[in-house]
């Protein structure tokens, strides 16, 4: 019995961890950014994203890239701040040109300078991952594969042929 309910959890656990969303644009954001670093000018939303329509799995810049790393979650102001302050008070510098990113920004400079970027594969969005559709899609068949040789095995067993 503890070993279906083991199967279970491990299952359960699988499905949560596959269907789980990833981090997005924010149109709210730049001004965020721009407020909390008392920046001159709003950011271009490619200080992050492949391209100014920003969106899920399209943060492929340095700097961007660095924030997920601190924990930035879409549509959470607080996140982006938290990173933004563990990235300053780390001296974080993602391209490596012995300038730490925040003050980059605040000297009105790009921390991404002198880094070649990925060309978006699909017209204005790179995608790094899959779709989150087809990760539920792929998480719904993983477990019901599971479940499937779960039953198969306890069929074996209880069968009178598996004497």
């Amino acid at each position: 019995m503890l070993e279906r309910s083991f199967r279970h959890a491990l299952a359960s656990c699988l499905l949560s961890l596959l269907g789980a969303g990833v981090a997005q644009a924010s149109e709210i954001f730049p001004e965020e950014l721009r407020t909390h670093l008392q920046l001159p000018a709003l950011p271009a939303c490619t200080l992050c994203h492949a391209s100014d329509a920003g969106g899920i799995d399209t943060v492929i810049t340095p700097f961007g890239i660095s924030l997920l790393g601190f924990g930035v979650v879409a549509l959470n102001p607080s996140s982006l701040r938290a990173a933004l302050d563990a990235a300053e008070t780390e001296g974080v510098d993602s391209d490596f040109d012995d300038a730490p990113d925040i003050e980059e920004l605040r000297q009105g400079t790009d921390p991404n300078d002198g880094v070649d970027l990925p060309t978006p594969m699909t017209g204005c969005a790179f995608r790094s991952r899959p779709r989150s559709g087809f990760v539920s899609l792929l998480a719904a068949v993983l477990y019901a594969l599971l479940v499937y040789g779960s039953r198969r095995r306890a069929r074996r067993r209880t069968s009178p042929d598996s004497r």
